[in-house]
C-alpha cells in the first residue's frame, strides 16, 4: 500500500448500536490502507498493477472490513466508479476478503441485531442540536455501483419493533432497483422482493420509499401476534 493509517482508537467513544459501540478506555484497532489495485497473482503471488485503479482495504478490529476497488467515473458523475469490492461485518472480519469479478459483496454475522436501535441512530445522525439552523443537505451522492450486488445475513436474533425473530438468514442480490432475497428463519421463509423508488418517483413524493413484496411458504405467530 501506498498509505496506511492506523489508530487504537484510544481516549474515543463510540456511541453506536452494539456490537460497535466503544467507551473511551477500550482499544479497538483501525487500519485504513491505500494504494494501486493488482490483478490475482498465481499461488497467492502479487499481480501486476491494474492501470487506473485504485484499492481501499479498512479494517475496524474483528469488528467490520471493507476492501473496494475503484476506478473511472462513478454512475452519480461524482468520485470514482466502484468497480468491485467486499464488505464483512461480524464473523470474517479481519481476515482475507475475496473480491467478486464485478459488483460489492456484503456479508454479515451476529449474534443479535436490534433494527430499531439502528434505524433510531441513523435518524438521529447529523441532526442539527436543538435550536441550531438544519445544515445543508450534503452535495455528493454516490452511484448505485457503490450498493451491494449480493447480501449475505445470518443474524441469531433480530428484534424489530416488538417481534424477535431466531436463526435469520438473508442471501439476496440486486439489479438495478430491483432486491431479490431468500430469507429463512425459526418463525417464517420465503421470498422478498424490494424495488427501490426512482428518482422521478422520489421528486413526485419524498416519501415514497419503494414497494415491498412477499411470498412466504411458511409463517409461525406466537399467541400474542395472531
Amino acid at each position: 500500500p501506498e498509505i496506511v493509517v492506523s489508530s487504537s482508537l484510544s481516549g474515543m467513544g463510540l456511541n453506536l448500536p452494539p456490537p460497535f459501540a466503544k467507551a473511551p478506555d477500550v482499544a479497538l484497532p483501525l487500519r485504513l490502507e491505500l494504494g494501486a489495485a493488482r490483478a490475482s497473482g498465481s499461488n497467492g503471488a502479487v499481480g501486476a498493477v491494474l492501470p487506473g485503479q485504485s484499492l481501499m482495504r479498512l479494517d475496524w478490529g474483528r469488528l467490520a472490513s471493507l476492501a473496494l476497488v475503484t476506478g473511472g467515473t462513478g454512475e452519480s458523475g461524482v468520485g470514482p466508479r466502484a468497480l468491485r469490492g467486499a464488505v464483512v461485518v461480524g464473523t470474517g472480519a479481519g481476515d482475507p476478503l475475496v473480491l467478486p469479478e464485478r459488483g460489492i459483496s456484503a456479508s454479515l454475522a451476529l449474534d443479535t441485531l436490534d433494527v430499531d436501535d439502528w434505524t433510531t441512530w441513523l435518524d438521529g445522525f447529523g441532526a442539527p442540536a436543538p435550536g441550531a439552523k438544519k445544515p445543508d443537505a450534503p452535495s455528493l451522492s454516490l452511484g448505485a455501483d457503490y450498493l451491494p450486488s449480493t447480501v449475505s445475513l445470518r443474524v441469531r436474533e433480530l428484534g424489530w419493533g416488538s417481534h424477535t425473530l431466531h436463526k435469520v438468514a438473508v442471501n439476496g442480490s440486486r439489479a438495478g432497483r430491483l432486491w431479490r432475497a431468500q430469507v429463512d428463519a425459526t418463525e417464517f421463509s420465503g421470498q422478498i422482493e424490494y424495488r427501490q423508488a426512482s428518482v422521478p418517483d422520489l421528486a413526485a413524493d419524498s416519501a415514497n420509499t419503494g414497494r415491498l413484496y412477499a411470498r412466504l411458504s411458511r409463517l409461525t405467530l406466537g399467541s400474542s401476534e395472531a
